[in-house]
């Protein structure tokens, strides 16, 4: 059996996130890391169909309208999402005014999409890697 290392893990520096101002208080919001994604994954199925019946797509979330929609049926529909993905409380997002929750839900948006595109370059990098150093095909002699 081999023993494994275990990592001191620095949230701050693995999962930077951003801060947001609600009232008095500063949240950081960060990076959904791998087990949230995949728990939050299946909580999504449902509300791809309900923001397409309002028209909100992933080409127009970001308009002002449509973040608003998007705030409204997160938090009427699937709190749980937000809350996992904002790190705070049910109770605490349900009291909030909605202009509120628009902002954390484009702040949640805004951090994960950054994480997205960091991870999409590093994938780039890593197959580009694999491609130098896969064995080359031999070409064939015409004859």
């Amino acid at each position: 059996m081999t023993i494994r290392q275990s990592l001191s893990l620095d949230l701050d520096a693995l999962f930077p996130g951003e801060t947001l101002t609600i009232g008095n208080q500063s949240i950081i919001i960060r990076p959904l890391n791998i087990e949230q994604i995949a728990i939050l994954s299946k909580k999504l199925k449902g509300i791809g169909t309900i923001l397409g019946d309002i028209g909100v797509t992933w080409d127009n979330y970001n308009e002002h309208a449509n973040l608003f929609k998007l705030a409204v049926t997160v938090i009427d529909n699937f709190p749980d999402i937000l809350e996992e993905a904002s790190n705070i409380a049910i109770k605490d997002l349900q009291a909030l005014p909605i202009d509120l929750i628009v902002a954390i839900v484009d702040k949640i948006l805004d951090v994960n999409l950054k994480s997205k595109d960091s991870l999409e370059k590093n994938f780039k990098s890593l197959t580009g890697k694999f491609r130098q150093d896969a064995p080359k095909k031999p070409k064939k002699n015409k004859k």
